[in-house]
């Protein structure tokens, strides 16, 4: 059994598109098999969300992201990509660089997608941080760049590939006033796999990125 929870999320009305999907899809819960488990962060309610330039590198693309602080002075940027290739990508790199009110470069950074890595047409959220609160306090507005390497595979392996399904359970707040979903991944192969990791991507009513996990 699989289970997400989100503390803090934003509220059901806020939150609009809550769909299940083995694949990119609406909230996008995708597993993938040669994936490590990673520790998630547990994110913050995010206030109304601060446009940025969204950037490409030739076909794989950042289709939406936003911006959010949380109470302990940090600034989040959480936003999703997609390959458009017709080969697999992986080290998919996030680039951010921050400006204030002037137009001044204050500082860049990186992260990677929470999947490491993208089928074609697949689609991944990512999670960049600027946990000092002198500069985070001072983004006025921001840019991103993506970067990847390309995987050669062959077509037979990436079908194999795709054999993993979520089957979509209850939706629901816990006593904690936390976001809970609870599912099953399903493995319709024949051979074993291990160190699967489900992704969820939240989105509000404009379909703009509000949180992952």
């Amino acid at each position: 059994m699989t289970k997400i929870i989100m503390t803090n999320l934003p509220s059901l009305a806020t939150m609009m598109m809550l769909t299940l999907a083995a694949a990119a899809a609406a909230i996008i819960i995708i597993t993938t098999p040669t994936a490590q488990a990673q520790a998630q962060q547990q994110l913050q309610q995010p206030p109304p969300i601060t446009p940025a330039t969204a950037g490409s590198n030739g076909n794989v693309s950042i289709l939406s992201s936003s911006q959010y602080s949380t109470e302990f002075g940090s600034t989040y940027i959480v936003g999703e990509v997609r390959n458009d290739l017709s080969d697999v990508v992986q080290f998919v790199q996030i680039v951010g660089r921050f400006y204030d009110s002037n137009g001044l470069l204050i500082d860049t950074d990186f992260t990677y997608t929470d999947l490491d890595l993208l089928r074609p047409g697949e689609k991944s959220p990512f999670s960049l941080i600027v946990s000092d609160e002198s500069v985070a306090q001072r983004i006025d507005s921001y840019t991103l760049a993506v970067n990847w390497d390309p995987v050669f595979a062959d077509p037979s392996a990436i079908a194999a590939a795709t054999v993993l399904t979520i089957q979509e359970g209850e939706h629901r707040i816990n006593e904690f006033g936390w976001y809970e979903i609870v599912g099953e991944v399903v493995n319709g192969g024949t051979d074993d796999t291990e160190f699967v990791k489900v992704v969820a991507t939240f989105y509000d009513e404009t379909g703009q990125v509000i949180n992952t996990d």
